[in-house]
């Protein structure tokens, strides 16, 4: 795992310095302008003064020439920008002299790509550099490749999903089928035993799915634009740019690999084009422009998460980083000092949750992101059939002991920007918990239930509708245009206030609504279910996403 080193003499965008986590070595990326460029040599020296008696490696695009490294160029009038800095600091060239990165024609190839390491590396462990000539993306650039022995990096754990899109849906049913045998023998009596059915229903699941379908680092970095057209071209280019490899750049061979790099440059812009017209085309309503529009404006943290400040101190590290945004979004609820209620003698029965109830739970979900254990919402629709049974007699389990599984309470955090805010604030992110789905599906089902039931008891009140079925905001606008109007007709003026409550939902009181739940007879079996739903909640800097990478527990 890599941190961000801030650059000496200010930050520059042509310099980019990363520390391991935990090795102590600095690798800088360093791009050095073009004579004609002012800036030239500006990045070099700062990546220079960064680096300075430490433990590094410094490569990237110097645009230098010296017999050094290629004795073919004449030197660089300011080559001693690198001349000097090898001697005073004791810094070795890793690249091979006179191996080529860059083919900008076949009369002049030159080497400009290079890498270097300190000696207190290099005292350390091995270092070599070579030129990838086998990996041509289509520029006059070809990529060294650096390699240091002997250095540990701590596993990186990126949030896995499974690709339904590539689901064997017959090998599916076969592995559901048989793990369904071994979850029917038990009934759950006890909170222990609820327990053990949700995880064994988790495992059950997660086993089907790794027999079924692959795992994917969630979304990749593909472009949209990219067709089979573009996957021809290249193929044809890597091909030509062998023979010529293999030629010694002759003549014939390096003028069609050059034709072919033009084809291949020609097909990208010709597929960038074509997604775009095709996007235009299918815009048929406006609320397809408003989707485009939002999804073009919409913040991204494709290009990294900064360092984030909190309390004065930067932190850099993802784990800092998780642990900065929990502690701001996160705070500990306060204890109600008042008394412990007992249970209303009064309270309402309680219907069990029907299998069309559960279904529809399920069925009805959208298709968020899952939780911890990796699960989606798609795989339990498809496996209803299967598991569906057990399901609605684990959520009936629940209610009646009143008991909500841990392994339904344990999150994982996403950070997300929010628009137009100062990236190094973690004020500026919104975090979301990603829950289980099945746990999020029993929620739904209590949830429907309980409001239904509100709504037909009264005890809702007649003009609320707020997540209330059959009832709507635009009912609220119509009875606000009413009273306005009445109101008009007698000469009056109306007033209206409105207000946002920061946070109203962030943290819940749990012993006030429960206290809430009794007064208006609601069964003793379902407020407990309410306060273990809301107790023991978890999460931990181990179990937040930043970056697309989770952070370990």
């Amino acid at each position: 795992m890599a941190t961000l080193v801030p650059v000496c003499d200010g930050e520059h965008a042509d310099v980019v310095i990363v520390e391991l986590t935990g090795q102590g070595l600095h690798i800088a990326n360093v791009y050095n302008a073009n004579p004609q460029d002012t800036s030239r040599g500006v990045a070099l020296v700062r990546a220079q003064k960064t680096v300075k008696d430490k433990k590094m490696i410094l490569c990237g695009d110097l645009n230098l020439h010296s017999h050094m490294w290629d004795s073919r160029k004449s030197e660089s009038r300011d080559c001693s920008l690198i001349l000097d800095w090898l001697s005073e600091d004791d810094v070795t060239l890793l690249n091979e002299p006179d191996d080529n990165t860059c083919f900008h024609s076949k009369e002049s190839p030159s080497v400009i790509d290079l890498a270097f390491a300190s000696s207190t590396l290099l005292g350390q462990t091995g270092c070599t550099t070579k030129v990838m000539k086998e990996l041509n993306c289509g520029s006059d650039h070809l990529p060294p490749s650096t390699t240091v022995e002997g250095i540990q990096i701590d596993d990186v754990v990126r949030a896995t999903r499974h690709n339904m899109n590539r689901l064997d849906t017959k090998k599916f049913t076969r592995a559901c089928a048989r793990e369904n045998n071994s979850l029917h023998a038990r009934e759950p009596l006890r909170e222990e035993d609820i327990e053990a059915l949700a995880a064994d229903l988790i495992k059950a699941m997660t086993k089907a799915l790794d027999e079924a379908a692959l795992k994917a680092l969630g979304k990749g970095t593909g472009k949209r634009w990219w067709n089979p057209q573009c996957t021809d071209a290249v193929r044809e280019m890597r091909s030509a740019w062998r023979r010529t490899v293999e030629n010694s750049f002759l003549d014939t061979t390096f003028d069609v690999y050059k034709g072919k790099r033009k084809v291949f440059q020609a097909e990208i812009r010709t597929a960038k084009r074509e997604l775009w017209r095709q996007t235009i085309e299918n815009m048929t309503e406006a609320a397809d422009v408003f989707k485009m529009v939002n999804r073009l404006g919409k913040p991204s943290l494709a290009g990294g998460l900064p360092p984030l400040t909190q309390d004065g101190v930067m932190k850099r590290t993802p784990q800092e980083k998780a642990e900065a945004l929990l502690d701001t979004h996160i705070q500990p609820v306060e204890d109600w000092t008042e008394g412990e209620e007992e249970a209303n003698p009064r309270a309402r029965l309680w219907d069990e949750l029907t299998s069309a109830e559960v279904r529809d739970a399920v069925f009805h979900a959208g298709n968020t992101a899952p939780g911890e254990d990796g699960i989606p919402n798609t795989a339990w629709k498809l496996a209803w059939p299967t598991f569906g049974q057990c399901i609605v007699k684990l959520f009936n389990c629940c209610l009646e002991v009143g008991y909500h599984p841990r392994v339904f309470k344990s999150a994982t955090m996403v950070a997300i920007p929010k628009p137009h805010r100062d990236r190094t604030l973690p004020r500026s992110y919104r975090l979301i918990s990603l829950l289980s789905t099945l746990g999020k599906s029993l929620e739904r089902a209590v949830a429907r239930k309980l409001s239904t039931q509100a709504v037909e008891l009264q005890i809702i009140p007649v003009h609320y509708a707020s997540a209330v079925p059959r009832r709507a905001a635009t009912d609220l606008t119509w009875k606000l245009a009413d009273v306005i109007m009445g109101e008009s007709k007698l000469k009056k003026i109306t007033s209206l206030v409105t207000f946002d409550i920061k946070g109203a939902f962030d943290a819940v009181k749990k012993e006030r609504l429960i206290a809430r739940l009794r007064s208006q007879r609601w069964p003793e079996s379902l407020c407990k279910w309410v306060a273990s739903f809301l107790t023991d909640r978890q999460t931990s800097s181990g179990r937040c996403r930043v970056l697309g990478t989770q952070t370990m527990a």
